[in-house]
Formats: structure tokens, sequence, C-alpha cells
């Protein structure tokens, strides 16, 4: 009896000493599940900080100390991390939600490319990604004419409104629009030439946009065309963004992701020359920001 006692008591104190010993090294996270803690996150040093973070499936290349040891104690969604994202720079993030919604707002009511980044990436569901260059050389060549989509339609209304942060990805700012406008003027198609206004009416449907702003306050990537609900009375075919607005000018578009039309018309207005006037549907892979990783391009699924 007196044996086991020893034994228990011996066994008591090596706990006490393994727990309490300083340059015990961490116990790992196994995703989710904490195996053990062997000391406080506090008493680590950097290094072993971003080991430890590293281990458990996040990003440690770029987090504050601070932001390190709130990842490590199992709360990443408190400083916003998001795993491997090459994009997601500081953890630390510099624009509270309020100055965001207004540096999106802004944006959004008169964009210029001075509030896009250089490393900037336009996204719609079968267009892009557009680098910053290709954004703004599209921009130009859709109404390549005298006459451009604002000529076209002279009261066009946007009625964005929803302006909302997103509580997951930093620096993402969400809104919806309705926009409403109509044929009343001249437009000069990059393909087809002059289309003479009809008077007909623009109605789009309820389309969910998107910007990123990044730690300078610019606009590092854009999305747009995401139809929310094709039953709410448009007079597009449940089109967004231009491929509505060329709908109600009886210029209809394949917007369908993945057809093999689209692909290809795409493809071939990227191998065509420049001097053509033809908008770009996508960049080339070697124009892209390294940050962007997906490989599919336009209406490719």
């Amino acid at each position: 009896m007196r044996f086991w006692l020893a034994v228990f008591l011996a066994s008591i104190a090596s706990i006490s000493a393994f727990t309490s010993n300083k340059n015990t090294p961490p116990c790992y996270q196994s995703t989710r599940t904490t195996l053990c803690m062997a000391k406080d996150f506090n008493d680590m040093s950097l290094q072993e900080l971003k080991s430890y973070v590293n281990k458990i499936g996040y990003d440690d290349k770029t987090h504050d100390r601070a932001a390190l040891i709130m990842i490590a104690k199992g709360y990443p969604d408190a400083v916003r991390a998001r795993p491997f994202a090459d994009y997601n720079k500081e953890m630390m993030f510099k624009f509270s939600d309020k100055e965001l919604l207004q540096i999106a707002k802004d944006y959004v009511s008169n964009p210029t490319p001075d509030q896009l980044s250089e490393d900037f990436i336009f996204r719609g569901p079968v267009i892009g990604p557009l680098c910053k260059k290709d954004f703004v050389a599209t921009l130009s060549s859709v109404g390549s004419g005298e006459y451009g989509l604002t000529d076209a339609f002279p009261d066009l209304e946007p009625n964005n409104f929803g302006f909302s942060v997103d509580p997951t990805e930093q620096g993402r700012v969400w809104y919806f629009t309705r926009p409403k406008g109509t044929f009343d003027g001249p437009f000069d198609h990059p393909v087809n030439g002059r289309i003479n206004p009809t008077g007909a009416e623009y109605v789009g449907p309820p389309e969910a946009r998107s910007v990123i702003i990044d730690q300078d306050g610019k606009v590092k990537y854009q999305s747009v065309g995401y139809v929310v609900d094709r039953f709410t009375g448009d007079t597009t075919g449940g089109r967004g963004a231009v491929f509505g607005m060329y709908a109600a000018m009886g210029e209809e578009l394949d917007d369908t992701i993945g057809s093999p039309f689209m692909v290809f018309v795409q493809w071939l207005s990227s191998i065509l020359p420049k001097s053509m006037g033809i908008p770009l549907s996508y960049s080339r892979k070697e124009d892209l920001p390294s940050w962007w990783k997906d490989d599919r391009f336009g209406s490719q699924k």
C-alpha cells in the first residue's frame, strides 16, 4: 500500500514539474482540438508562436504577436484570420468598418482608375479576371465610338444599397444594386457599330456586388454581375451588369457559365489584335497579380 501511495505522489510531482517548466516546448493543436497546453502562449517567443500557428494550418508570415496569440488560443476569427490567403497581408486591419463602408461607397458612386490598386483584379461570373490596365481599357472600349453606355441610358439609376462589411473576409464590402433606365440615346457597339435608341425600359434584377479594400485604402478586387433573384420583373432576361444593358438594347449575349460558345468567343477575342478594339474578356495569365490563384478564365467552369 505504501509503495503505491509513493508512486502516486511521485507522479503528481512529475506532472506539476512538467506543467510549470517554462522551457517545455508547446503542444500542438490538431485543426480545432487542443491536445494539450504545456505552457502559456503569452510566454512563447515570437518564433515559437509562428511555428505553432503554422503547424495548425494558418499563415504565420505577416501576423503581429497579438494576432498570433489569438490564433494559437483558438480564436482566428477574432483577428479575421484566413488560412494561407496571400492578399490578407496584415491581421490587424487599418480601417474600421465605418471607414471601409465610406471608401466603398465613394468608389461605387464615382469610380476612377486612381482608386484602384496596382494589383487590382476585376471578376464577374463570366468576365475576368482582368488586371488594372486591361480593366480600364475594357471599360473604354465598351463604348469605343462617340456614344457610350451613359449616352445610351441618360437617366440611368444604379440604385445601390445594403452596403455591409464581410464578417469573415478582411477588407471586403458587399452591396446590392437594382438598376433602372431607358434606352433613349445611341450606343456605339464595339463590334456591331451604332445602335439607335428604341426607348426600351431597362430594369435590372437585384444583383450582389463587392469590393475588397487594401491597407492603403485602394480597391484591390471588384466583383459584379451575381444576380440573386431573376423573378422580380426585370427586362433583361435575368441578366446582370453590362449583359443586362445589352439585352435592353436588343443585343443579348450568352452569359451562361461553361457555355462552349462563350468560352470559344472569349478565347478568340483574347488572340485578336488589340487594334480591332474588341473588349477583352480576361487578361493574360502573366499579367495577373501573384495573389490571384484561381485558374479559371472568363466563362470557364
